[in-house]
C-alpha cells in the first residue's frame, strides 16, 4: 500500500510541475473514496470495539485495519467517536415518505444512524405498490435505504375490498399469485395486520397458505398479531404457527405486552419464544423502546354510528363528526351514548382502537388541563366515577377544551427493559416521519428517538446490555434475519452503509408532548459510500437504495 500511495503521490507532483496531460485519472486516482480513521469500531457482531482505520471505494468497505494514513479522496476523522454499521429499522412507515420529493432524506432517521428502513409491516403494501415505491426511488433517490414486506391486508383489499368472509378458492388462487408477485419484485418476505381490517376477517388456514408463497424465496413472515390485548399468549403461538407451517422465520412484529391485563405475562410470553426456538424455528420479535404504543388525541378515536356520522362510507370505519365542537355535543347527550359505545366496542364498520385495545390499555400522556389525569388508564378513572369505560372518554372529551393525549397500548416500563435484553430481540421504530411537511408525523417520540434512545439510555446509562450488543440488534441480526444481504456489519467486501456517534452524547430526545425533539450526538453517517449526515447535518445526498431480498 505505502508504495502505491507513494508512486501516486510523485504522478501529481510530475503532473502539476510538467503539465503532462497524458497521465490519465486512473492513475492519479485516490485508493478509497472514503477513509474514516482514528475511530472505535463496532463492527455489528457483538465482539467488543477496537481502534480500527476502514476504507471505502465505490459505495463497498474495502479495507479495515490498522493503517496509519490511506489515500483518500476525503478523510473523516472519527477520534473520540464509535464507528458502527449503520442502524437497520426492523419496523417502519415511512413508505409515504419517501414518494414525496421533499421529504425523501427522512432526516429524523438519519439523525438517529438509520441507514435502512424495513418498510411494508403490517400487511400494507401490496405488488403495485412495492412498484410504485421502487419507482419514485429510482427517480428522487433516497437518504436511507428502503426494503419492503409484501402485505396480506394489502392483497386481501385487492382481491376481496373490505369484505368480512373467508375467501373463495378463485380469491385465494389470486391472493397467492399476488404475494408471488411481490416477492418476484424483491419483496423480503409476507406481512399481516391481524388486528386491522380487512386482514382480521382470516383464519389462520389463509394466513399459511399466503406464507407458503415466500418459502421458495427464502422470505420471513412479519406478524402484527391478531389480538394482542385480549388474546397476547394465543395471538403469539399463531403466529409461531405460521411461521412453522410456512416453513418459513416468523417475527412478532413491535411486541409488548399491553394493557394491564397483560402486564403479568411476561414469563409465558418468553417461554412460548424460547420454546419455539429450541424446537428449532426462527422466531425473533421486534420492539420499539417505549412504555406505550401508538398515540391519539381522543376525540380523533370515537368511531360514530351512520346516524350520528357525517362519512357515510361503509369501507370506513371512522364516520366523522364535522368538528370537534359537534362531537362533544353528541357525547354530552346521554341518551347518546349507549349506541355509541356499542358500535366502538363491536369495531366499528370494522375496525375501532376501542374494540381493538379496550380501556384497560388506555392511558393518558398529556392533559394539559387537568394533568391528574396522567398516567391514569380510562379503566382506571371509570372505576374511579364509577361509569362505564366510554362514559369515562366521553366525560374528558366533554369536559376538555384543549387536546388530550393517550397511548392506545400502555405497557409496563420494567417489561420493556425485560424484552430489549433478549437475545432474539431487535429494535424497531413503528414510527414515520415527514422532514418538510410534517403532514405525515406521527405523534409519538419513536419516530425521532428509538435508536438514540436504546445505545444512550438503556445500554450507557442503565446498563442493561453493553453497547455492542445494543448495536448487534440494531445491525447484522435484522440484516441476517430479513435476508439483506451483505449489510450490518463492518467487514471488508460489505456495503459502507456507516454510523459515526459520540458515545458519551448520543441520545433521544423527544416525549410524549414534543415528539418533533430531534435526536442528539450522531455525527456523521455514510449510506452506500456517501456521505448524508455530515456533522450533524444532512448532506443533500440521496444516495440510498430499494434493498431486494439477497438470495445468497
Amino acid at each position: 500500500m505505502q508504495k502505491n500511495v507513494g508512486l501516486k503521490t510523485a504522478l501529481k507532483v510530475l503532473s502539476g510541475a510538467l503539465s503532462v496531460s497524458y497521465l490519465t485519472a486512473g492513475l492519479l486516482a485516490a485508493d478509497y473514496d472514503l477513509v474514516i480513521k482514528n475511530g472505535i469500531m463496532v463492527d455489528g457482531t457483538g465482539v467488543p470495539g477496537v481502534a480500527a482505520t476502514i476504507g471505502i471505494k465505490d459505495g463497498l468497505i474495502t479495507y479495515v485495519g490498522d493503517a496509519e494514513s490511506l489515500d483518500a479522496d476525503e478523510v473523516v476523522d472519527a477520534k473520540g467517536l464509535v464507528v458502527s454499521p449503520g442502524f437497520v429499522d426492523a419496523h417502519n412507515h415511512s413508505e409515504s415518505v419517501y414518494i414525496n420529493p421533499a421529504d425523501h432524506l427522512n432526516t429524523a432517521y438519519l439523525l438517529q444512524g438509520v441507514t435502512t428502513t424495513i418498510v411494508g409491516n403490517d400487511g400494507f403494501l401490496n405488488p403495485e405498490q412495492i412498484k410504485g415505491l421502487q419507482k419514485y426511488i429510482a427517480e428522487y433517490g433516497t437518504g436511507t435505504n428502503v426494503a419492503a414486506y409484501v402485505g396480506h391486508n394489502g392483497v386481501r383489499r385487492v382481491v376481496m375490498g373490505s369484505e368480512q368472509r373467508a375467501p373463495t378458492s378463485e380469491e385465494l388462487a389470486k391472493m397467492k399469485a399476488l404475494v408471488h408477485e411481490g416477492m418476484e419484485e424483491g419483496a423480503i418476505g409476507f406481512s399481516t395486520g391481524l388486528m386491522y381490517d380487512p386482514g382480521k376477517f382470516s383464519d389462520t388456514a389463509e394466513v399459511i397458505a399466503l406464507a407458503k408463497e415466500a418459502a421458495p424465496y427464502g422470505g420471513t413472515y412479519d406478524s402484527h398479531i391478531r389480538n394482542p390485548v385480549h388474546d397476547l399468549i394465543g395471538s403469539a403461538t399463531e403466529a409461531i404457527e405460521i411461521g412453522r407451517s410456512a416453513g418459513i422465520g416468523a417475527k412478532i412484529s413491535h411486541a409488548k405486552l399491553v394493557g394491564l391485563p397483560n402486564k403479568s405475562k411476561m414469563p409465558e410470553f418468553l417461554k412460548l419464544v424460547e420454546d419455539a426456538r429450541s424446537e428449532g424455528l426462527n422466531v425473533v420479535t421486534d420492539q420499539y423502546p417505549y412504555n406505550g404504543a401508538a398515540t391519539s388525541f381522543l376525540w380523533d378515536m370515537i368511531a360514530l354510528p351512520e346516524q350520528f356520522a357525517e362519512s357515510q362510507n361503509k369501507d370506513d370505519a371512522y364516520g366523522s363528526a364535522k368538528d370537534r365542537a359537534t362531537l362533544k355535543t353528541l357525547l354530552a347527550v346521554q341518551e347518546n351514548l349507549p349506541s355509541i359505545a356499542a358500535f366502538n366496542e363491536a369495531g366499528g364498520r370494522g375496525f375501532s382502537w376501542v374494540d381493538a385495545v379496550g380501556y384497560t390499555a388506555m392511558r393518558i400522556v398529556d392533559a394539559p388541563e387537568n394533568p391528574e389525569l396522567v398516567g391514569k388508564h380510562i379503566s382506571e378513572l371509570a372505576s374511579e366515577w364509577a361509569v362505564s369505560g366510554f362514559e369515562a372518554l366521553a366525560r374528558i372529551i366533554v369536559n376538555s377544551s384543549q387536546p388530550i393525549l393517550m397511548t392506545l397500548g400502555s405497557v409496563e416500563e420494567s417489561n420493556v427493559q425485560k424484552l430489549l435484553v433478549q437475545p432474539w430481540n431487535m429494535v424497531s421504530s413503528d414510527g414515520a416521519w415527514a422532514d418538510a411537511s410534517k403532514e405525515l408525523r406521527m405523534h409519538h417520540p419513536r419516530s425521532t428517538g428509538s435508536f438514540p434512545r436504546v445505545v444512550g439510555h438503556y445500554a450507557r446509562d442503565l446498563k442493561l446490555m453493553s453497547m455492542e450488543e445494543a448495536i448487534r440488534k440494531m445491525t447484522s441480526f435484522p440484516v441476517a434475519f430479513m435476508g439483506l444481504g451483505k449489510r450490518g456489519i463492518i467487514r471488508e467486501g460489505y456495503v459502507a452503509d456507516i454510523a459515526i456517534f459520540n458515545p458519551d452524547e448520543i441520545v433521544d430526545r423527544s416525549t410524549w408532548v414534543d415528539p418533533d425533539l430531534m435526536s442528539v450526538g450522531m455525527v456523521d453517517v455514510i449510506v452506500a459510500g456517501k456521505l448524508v449526515l455530515k456533522d450533524g447535518k444532512p448532506t443533500g445526498t440521496a444516495s440510498g437504495t430499494f434493498i431486494k431480498l439477497a438470495h445468497d
